[in-house]
């Protein structure tokens, strides 16, 4: 079984946010707090959006979390590991876009602690891609009984 389009494109726009991450993490915040939260805030923003469809595509029925545990249902432990980092994604980008917003609002910049939300959710979101990439690895191309033998 192979990926709908609507999924391929999730994880391919995930993989455009990483990116962004980086690029935002990589602005020196010093020089403009504010622009540098705006950024924060607007990618957090997004971000959540994409993961949100990323979630409903993938855990709905016939999503590639479904489909893989139907075919092996010895994934389903690692089904739920993803499943679960949905969760806590959508929560930190939630929180991240939130606490940016509010600095901004209140002129109380703490811009440290955005960089460390940010630097967080940017290596949950890394390990994930990278997870279900072994997942379907394993769902639909490794061979039962183990490789080469």
């Amino acid at each position: 079984m192979k990926s709908s389009p609507s999924e391929s494109l999730h994880y391919e726009a995930l993989k455009s946010r990483l990116i962004e991450l980086d690029e935002v993490l990589a602005r020196d915040w010093k020089a403009d707090e504010r622009r540098w939260l705006e950024a924060v805030e607007a990618t957090a923003r997004v971000l959540f959006s994409i993961l949100e469809q990323h979630q409903n595509v993938s855990e709905t029925e016939g999503g590639l979390l479904v489909s893989a545990t139907d075919l092996k249902p010895g994934l389903i432990p690692e089904s739920e590991r993803v499943k679960d980092e949905h969760a806590e994604m959508l929560r930190r980008a939630s929180d991240l876009q939130s606490m940016a917003a509010l600095q901004i609002v209140s002129d109380d910049f703490d811009a440290e602690a955005v960089c460390l939300e940010m630097t967080i959710l940017r290596t949950i979101l890394q390990a994930h891609l990278g997870r279900v990439d072994t997942l379907m690895y394993d769902a639909y191309f490794r061979v039962e009984g183990g490789e080469g033998g």
